[in-house]
């Protein structure tokens, strides 16, 4: 049994503060939604990246030496642990499917739902 994130029901696809949706955006133990640890993985990829994106552009702008340097194995080191995550995260969903898509959204923006998502894994693997 393991724990499981719900949406938020801010958004208008899950329906009133009257239903079932007014549930949402708390953790639950069984609700269908991304795991903790997929939360967990994700959050932390998206830290990582903000914190190489930041050491990128101070390493770029300081004069050459022991500090670029130092900053330059911080930002490969990031950026390996950031390629571990995805590689786990690609094989956590082979075992655990990603959640469905909202309910009431249409079949093209579900498409594009799928879509965004795949891509977006696509992109982590070209960064790193």
């Amino acid at each position: 049994m393991a724990l499981h994130y719900r949406p938020s029901a801010a958004s208008p696809e899950y329906g009133t503060p009257d239903s079932d949706a007014a549930c949402r955006g708390v953790v639950e133990h069984g609700a269908k939604g991304h795991t903790l640890i997929a939360q967990a993985t994700h959050w932390s990829s998206a830290l990582l990246i903000l914190t190489m994106i930041g050491l990128g552009l101070v390493m770029t702008r300081i004069d050459a030496g022991a500090v670029q340097q130092s900053l330059y194995r911080i930002h490969v080191t990031l950026g390996l642990t950031v390629l571990v995550l995805t590689v786990f995260r690609l094989v956590w969903l082979v075992f655990n499917r990603w959640p469905p898509p909202p309910p009431g959204l249409s079949s093209r923006r579900k498409k594009t739902f799928k879509t965004t998502h795949a891509l977006l894994y696509v992109l982590l693997a070209a960064l790193v």
